[in-house]
């Protein structure tokens, strides 16, 4: 069953709408502070993949690891930054498509 928000103005046209566009959670993944790999998904093909950050020590002084994302072979990837004096720290990735 489709759902969704549209917003309509004053002449009945829409301005926002996202009925097509809606966003999925598709999971999490733990990462160690100086881990390195990446994380597939199959449903990654069914949007535009997106991705957020929890640090559980949000230590002041620490840094998290690099994310990218690789559209192309439907996966991101995470690395830790080799360009800073400050201390890795472990994260929780959360992960979807929209």
């Amino acid at each position: 069953m489709p759902s969704g928000l549209e917003v309509y103005d004053a002449s009945s046209h829409t301005v926002f709408g996202t009925a097509t566009r809606l966003s999925r959670i598709l999971g999490s993944a733990n990462i160690g502070a100086t881990a390195s790999g990446y994380i597939t998904n199959a449903d990654f093909a069914t949007g535009t993949i997106w991705w957020t950050i929890t640090s559980p020590s949000s230590v002041l002084g620490s840094y998290c690891p690099t994310i990218t994302i690789d559209a192309a072979n439907n996966r991101i990837g995470y690395a830790p930054k080799t360009d800073s004096s400050l201390a890795p720290d472990a994260v929780t990735i959360l992960y979807g498509v929209y």
